[in-house]
């Protein structure tokens, strides 16, 4: 079987996939970054819980105030929603890395917020995660 074989077990709607599969339907890369950013994100007091983001993304991890993990997607994403306000108060800060204001920038706004995407196949794009979700609980956005 085929990567995109196993990850199509994300696209079934029912019940999200149990903890125990994810190896298998992630591959070992996959799931080694998938517990990592969980890891990285519980340790900032926020808990994963399963949602069905449709049959283009199927089942992902969303965590409550901060960010979705999109394991359908291939490298594994994460997405982090910024609302205006916040977008615009961290912007006037400046205390954002340069390479995350300027994805911040040219993030798609879909109902008032900047949603950035961030592959995880990379230390660098589980980071940039993290100073973000940071960001969001520090300015309460």
């Amino acid at each position: 079987m085929t990567p995109a074989d196993t990850r199509r077990a994300l696209h079934i709607r029912g019940a999200p996939p149990s903890e125990q599969s994810l190896p298998h339907i992630l591959g070992n890369a996959d799931f080694t970054r998938y517990k990592n950013a969980q890891q990285r994100l519980a340790a900032l007091g926020l808990t994963p819980d399963w949602q069905w983001s449709g049959q283009a993304d199927g089942w992902a991890v969303a965590y409550k105030g901060g960010c979705t993990l999109l394991l359908a997607r291939t490298p594994l994403t994460a997405t982090v929603a910024i609302g205006n306000s916040l977008y615009e108060t961290l912007k006037k800060a400046g205390t954002l890395p340069q390479s995350i204001q300027k994805l911040l920038d040219t993030a798609p706004i879909q109902g008032g917020r900047r949603v950035a995407a961030l592959k995880l196949d990379t230390g660098t794009g589980l980071s940039q995660l993290v100073t973000l979700v940071e960001a969001k609980l520090k300015e309460g956005g």
